[in-house]
């Protein structure tokens, strides 16, 4: 996080709220150079502290099953088996996790049917999985994608980390 300051905040802020807003305006709303907000988006993108990217509603383009799975997995396993699940094109999210579950996934589908399938062909196949637990969404009440990031003040001094 040291490596962006509070103008790139600004920016990114700007642009969790609108990825398709034009520098110019991000300029103007700033007060800041076109070039300057130019070259700092660019740099965000290329270092990784930011994607731009269009995001789909699930509902209204045809993947109306939303599931969280809980994944219990052999300890040994678990690289192997995120790195196993990441790759499969329904799951939209794995997390390594502490509480109930060793890993906790997201994934959308057209049917249950196909939710039928991927519990049953494609999650039973998968090395060092002992158990599944799986959570239909039924309505998403918040899907956000800004949320405020820390000011310097509020981050740990490196020694810290």
């Amino acid at each position: 996080m040291s490596d962006i300051d509070n103008l790139d905040r600004e920016i990114i802020a700007i642009l969790q709220k609108d990825g398709r807003i034009p520098y110019l305006e991000i300029a103007r709303q700033l007060g800041t150079p076109e070039s300057t907000v130019r070259r700092r988006a660019e740099r965000l993108v290329k270092e990784g502290f930011i994607k731009i990217a269009a995001v789909a509603n699930p509902f209204k383009v045809g993947l109306p099953i939303v599931v969280l799975i809980g994944v219990d997995v052999e300890l040994h396993s678990l690289k192997e088996v995120a790195d196993h699940l990441a790759a499969i094109p329904e799951v939209r999210y794995v997390g390594f996790s502490t509480g109930a579950h060793d890993l906790i996934i997201e994934a959308l589908f057209p049917s249950n049917e196909s939710l039928y399938l991927f519990l049953t062909e494609k999650l039973a196949q998968v090395k060092g999985i002992h158990k599944t637990e799986t959570s239909i969404q039924l309505h998403i009440a918040k899907r956000s994608y800004e949320w405020p990031l820390p000011s310097h003040e509020q981050l740990p001094e490196p020694e810290a980390i």
